[in-house]
């Protein structure tokens, strides 16, 4: 997961489908320190864009599969949480 994390990170377009499973498989692994890291530089992007669609994702994992050690990056996500999307999203299993 984190070769293929790295790999999408460094391309320029996204795919949206391939990130959303990408940190729902990485919120599996909380107490892999390689996870941590990987939600780190999605919260720290310098890129706006890149931080605001990939910190969707990042909390949609986070919501799906809870943990304490992500209670800090949900908090620092400000999202519109009765945003179609994320209602959807969540619903998905």
């Amino acid at each position: 997961m984190v070769k293929v994390f790295k790999k999408e990170w460094s391309d320029r377009y996204y795919s949206y489908p391939k990130w959303r499973v990408l940190y729902q498989a990485l919120a599996q692994y909380p107490n892999q320190e390689e996870t941590l890291k990987l939600f780190d530089k999605t919260i720290v992007a310098h890129n706006k864009f890149r931080r605001k669609t990939l910190s969707k994702y990042l909390w949609i994992a986070a919501t799906k599969y809870p943990n304490e050690k992500f209670e800090v990056y949900k908090s620092k996500i400000n999202l519109d949480k009765d945003d179609f999307f994320l209602q959807e999203e969540l619903a998905i299993d």
